[in-house]
């Protein structure tokens, strides 16, 4: 469904690019198209990836979030004694991602595989608006604010491509997300930006945070908890 959010750009190819109806509503459909298609092409990366050979690294991985969920009784100390053997015996990442399969950590990787629709989406978004800003008519500071929209842009799709290793992408892009409508509303307050800005702030911002904070809720589960995602393990 995160397609659905490239209609705003609808409205940015006519009032920021000047294009005229019909040429803005074919950006728009292509770019539906093409979030459809990448999606499909980042899921099936993704799916190749799983069946790649895993490191030490990724079974130590495995092992701490087992260990943590029988320290709150989700697993018995046999059951982590088996599953951390089958573990280090695992040869790939599926045979690794089957040991965390009933347990949240596992249920909340399936869950960011169905954010890449948006994540996608927001790569395109960006790299359209933010192209179209740069490039279009406008003061210096606002072409500014398309480069630096744009530069979000590939943090996007990375993390459309490996939606788990490359979530703190997206938790920056948030940041930026929540940044932004306040720096508008102290602008607003002191005469320095139009009210016409605020949708700006909408499409660019709000419309996003939802789908966003919803990933990021779940990258937190697959990673063992908020401070451990927070601190990059």
């Amino acid at each position: 469904m995160g397609f659905l959010l490239l209609i705003p750009i609808l409205l940015y190819m006519l009032a920021v690019a000047s294009l005229p109806v019909g040429a803005a509503v074919v950006v728009v459909m292509a770019a539906a198209d093409a979030v459809k298609r990448l999606s499909r092409r980042a899921g099936a990366a993704d799916a190749a990836r799983r069946r790649l050979r895993a490191t030490d690294a990724d079974r130590a991985s495995v092992i701490r979030r087992l260990s943590a969920e029988c320290a709150v009784g989700r697993l018995t100390l046999a059951e982590l004694d088996e599953r951390a053997e089958a573990a280090w015996d695992a040869r790939t990442y599926v045979q690794l991602e089957r040991l965390e399969r009933d347990l949240p950590a596992g249920d909340a990787r399936a869950r960011l595989g169905r954010y890449r629709g948006w994540l996608v989406a927001a790569a395109l978004y960006n790299a359209c608006w933010g192209s179209a800003v740069a490039l279009g008519a406008g003061s210096v500071a606002w072409k500014a604010i398309g480069m630096l929209v744009l530069a979000y842009a590939p943090g996007y799709w990375w993390a459309a491509r490996d939606p788990e290793r490359r979530a703190h992408f997206v938790a920056v892009g948030l940041l930026g997300k929540l940044l932004g409508p306040l720096g508008f509303a102290w602008a607003a307050a002191t005469g320095r930006l139009p009210a016409w800005f605020v949708l700006v702030i909408l499409t660019n911002d709000v419309l996003w945070w939802p789908a966003f904070a919803g990933f990021l809720r779940a990258a937190a589960e697959a990673h063992g908890g908020w401070r451990r995602f927070l601190a990059g393990a």
